[in-house]
């Protein structure tokens, strides 16, 4: 599942052919079938694709980009993530309340389930990532799998049963997969429409003061079976998808610089009781104090820090900054709201 830094470093030998730049072509599109045939890039025009984000980076470093406006109630971005060839990279990926869709070239495509700690990736030399990353409350409807199942998780799509045999190669140039997923994501999306109620919880409850019990009783909904609602379509209940969100919030509010007032007005805006809480759930959530985890996430921190250097990992996934990652698997630099 999406989670972990992204990699780096691919040449530019993929720089042609539109760029790699997203399709936007509507549902239906052949396109999805390129990831599963041996079309080649002959048989694909130019005029198959149509540009809405500009040119794709293929260069190392991790990348969003906004998805098509047919998907953007589903997804939050995609986004690709390149690892020098020179040298592996650690990561720390964050919890953020995601799901991400991820294909790894040469390698078999995994989900990335919804995380709630952090978890360390080692991504390898060379690797190149492509993701798409599931708005919160979308994704378990969306692929016809109750995501408590997958909490945690990085599962190899072959064991998805919506997924099974439909991701794109992993011999495809990078360049092709982008249009590929979102071809892909479209015939999801039409032939399982996420789950409203369920996301629209998740956005009430990103909101700083929210309650779950407030909010089933908003949707006209008990505590319980928004509790399973949630479960379903999120990974886990309301009580800790709040928590996640409060967390991104904080996250997001330090990516954007120094806060006004320092972490205890950063902590308050966020929707902590005082740092004290704050500083409690940044440990459970990111293993960092909210300095540290500050720290780390400037732009032009050193990649490697002791805390990322943990032994054990869950595998490839992307998501966040290059360093600390609140998000799908670290947070990636905020990626959309959960509106």
């Amino acid at each position: 599942m999406s989670r972990g830094l992204p990699p780096r470093g691919y040449q530019r030998d993929i720089h042609d052919f539109g760029s790699g730049c997203l399709a936007i072509r509507p549902p239906g599109s052949r396109l999805a079938e390129l990831g599963r045939s041996e079309l080649g890039r002959s048989e694909l025009g130019r005029s198959e694709l149509a540009c809405e984000t500009g040119p794709v980076d293929w260069t190392p470093g991790y990348r969003e980009l906004p998805p098509p406006a047919w998907l953007r109630s589903a997804l939050s971005c995609f986004w690709v993530g390149v690892t020098s060839p020179a040298r592996c990279e650690r990561t720390l990926v964050l919890p953020d309340a995601c799901t991400d869709l991820i294909w790894s070239r040469g390698e078999a495509a995994f989900l990335a389930g919804p995380d709630t700690g952090p978890a360390p990736v080692l991504q390898a030399a060379g690797s190149v990532l492509v993701g798409a990353r599931f708005r919160p409350g979308a994704g378990g409807g969306i692929l016809g799998l109750p995501l408590a199942e997958v909490a945690n998780q990085r599962v190899d799509v072959a064991q998805i049963p919506a997924l099974r045999a439909r991701m794109p190669r992993p011999d495809l140039p990078p360049r092709l997969v982008l249009p590929a997923l979102a071809a892909l994501i479209a015939e999801l999306v039409r032939d399982r429409p996420a789950d409203i109620a369920t996301t629209h919880a998740a956005r009430l409850l990103s909101r700083p003061g929210s309650g779950a019990q407030e909010v089933a009783d908003s949707m006209g909904l008990s505590e319980r079976q928004l509790r399973r609602r949630c479960q379903a379509g999120v990974g886990y209940g309301p009580r800790t998808l709040q928590r996640i969100l409060r967390f991104r919030r904080f996250v997001s509010a330090i990516d954007a610089g120094p806060p006004a007032g320092g972490l205890a007005a950063a902590a308050i805006a966020a929707g902590y009781a005082d740092q004290s809480h704050l500083s409690r759930e940044c440990a459970q959530l990111s293993g960092l104090t909210p300095g540290a985890l500050a720290q780390v996430r400037r732009p032009g921190a050193e990649r490697q820090r002791p805390s990322e250097a943990e032994p054990g990992t869950r595998g490839p996934a992307p998501a966040g900054s290059s360093v600390v990652r609140a998000g799908s698997r670290g947070f990636r630099r905020p990626c959309g709201s959960t509106g």
